[in-house]
C-alpha cells in the first residue's frame, strides 16, 4: 500500500541508524518499482534528528544519558553513535552516514539554544560533511 499509495517516507533517526536506513530504502524502492513508480520521485525525511554541537564530551553524554535516555527509553551508546551529539566531526560523521545511506532530507532538531547550535551546524559541521 505504500508504494502504491504514500508521496514519501518519514523516518525517525532515534529509531534507526545508517545501516538499517538503507536496508529499508532500498526495500521501498524495490517496491515502488514492482509498483510500477520512480524511487527517485518517492522522497524521505529523516525526523526527530536531535543534535547538540559541542567539544565537551561530557556534556554530549550528559544529553544523551539524563534527556534522551529516560524519554526514548532507547540503548544510550546506540543514540550517541547514531544522532549528531557531540563534536562537529562526529555530527557531520553520522551526517555524512546518514547521506551515503541514501537519507534525501535531514531535519535537524537541536535539544536547546536553537539558533546557535544551528549556527555551528553552518559553521563547523556543514563544511565536513560528505554528501
Amino acid at each position: 500500500a505504500v508504494a502504491r499509495d504514500a508521496d514519501g517516507w518519514l523516518a525517525s533517526a532515534y529509531n534507526t541508524d545508517p545501516r538499517r536506513f538503507r536496508v529499508a530504502r532500498l526495500e521501498i524502492d524495490a517496491q515502488l518499482r514492482a509498483a510500477g513508480r520512480d524511487p527517485a520521485a518517492f522522497g524521505d525525511l529523516l525526523a526527530t534528528t536531535w543534535l547538540y554541537v559541542t567539544d565537551d564530551r561530557a556534556a554530549a553524554r550528559r544529553l544523551v544519558e539524563e534527556i534522551l535516555t529516560p524519554l526514548l527509553g532507547r540503548d544510550p551508546e546506540h543514540l550517541a553513535a547514531h544522532l549528531p551529539i557531540g563534536s562537529p566531526e562526529h555530527c557531520a560523521q553520522v551526517l555524512s552516514d546518514y547521506a551515503a545511506a541514501g537519507a534525501g532530507t535531514v531535519l535537524l532538531w537541536p535539544l536547546r539554544d536553537p539558533l546557535r547550535h544551528l549556527e555551528l551546524v553552518a559553521e563547523r559541521v556543514r563544511p565536513l560533511v560528505v554528501g
